[in-house]
């Protein structure tokens, strides 16, 4: 059986090869604890945050905080019964697709549109934890690239 491992902070969140690969496409760790702006230039909390999770802002940095641009939101939360009924009903409320992956813990997802008026948003909630990737892109091949970064948090966080 596995355990979910809470990551420090947002540097322990995927693993160094997806942070390897985000940093030849020049993305970086922007937001979030452990980012280089910190907490800074997020004003509202994520709804990953407020259940106690930590939510990772990965993008382009153009050096001016107006101008930053987030490719995906990754977020993790450690869970227990009382706090993943609660996710499960919250998620299943905003209408996302929900299925169950290889692994058998439940998933919420859309795929949304490329034209960007939908974004691709992928939820994984095992029995300990509630793991969440958002893209600022929607479509197929946003949606697959998100569900391939939730797998990889799983493995970066779970032993």
């Amino acid at each position: 059986t596995e355990f979910f491992s809470m990551p420090d902070d947002c540097t322990g969140i995927l693993p160094a090869t997806d942070v390897a690969a985000f940093a030849a496409d020049g993305i970086v760790l922007l937001a979030g604890p452990g980012g280089k702006y910190g907490n800074e230039l997020i004003t509202e909390p994520t709804p990953e945050m407020t259940a106690g999770g930590i939510s990772c802002y990965f993008g382009v940095d153009n050096e001016d905080p107006t101008l930053l641009r987030v490719n995906v939101l990754v977020s993790a939360v450690p869970l227990d019964a009382t706090s993943r009924a609660k996710v499960i009903a919250d998620l299943s409320a905003q209408g996302l697709a929900q299925a169950m992956d290889e692994r058998g813990d439940v998933t919420f997802g859309i795929l949304g549109v490329s034209e960007g008026q939908t974004t691709a948003n992928y939820n994984v909630i095992a029995s300990d934890s509630w793991i969440s990737v958002l893209s600022s892109d929607g479509g197929e091949a946003a949606f697959l690239a998100i569900v391939s970064l939730a797998n990889a948090v799983h493995i970066a966080n779970y032993s």
